[in-house]
């Protein structure tokens, strides 16, 4: 493995219905990020599918929509 070079915070969304990535996954990713001195948060949007947590980012009120805009403001 080579070693993350970034100092970017990172925000890890990974719904825990994700049908197409497995949760592993972004559990590997966040701790190598933050095993690398990479300041990284997960969120997750609860039982939606994949397409969902993207399709519904345009709607009003989304948790992860609202999870991607206090994170920004964080920065």
């Amino acid at each position: 493995r080579r070693p993350v070079v970034s100092n970017a915070p990172w925000l890890v969304v990974h719904a825990s219905g994700d049908e197409l990535v497995d949760g592993g996954q972004s559990s590997l990713w966040l701790a190598t990020l933050q095993a690398n001195g990479v300041p990284a948060e997960v969120f997750d949007p609860g039982d939606v599918s994949h397409f969902d947590v993207v399709h519904n980012l345009s709607k009003t009120g989304d948790p992860t929509a609202e999870a991607i805009i206090r994170f920004a403001h964080g920065l």
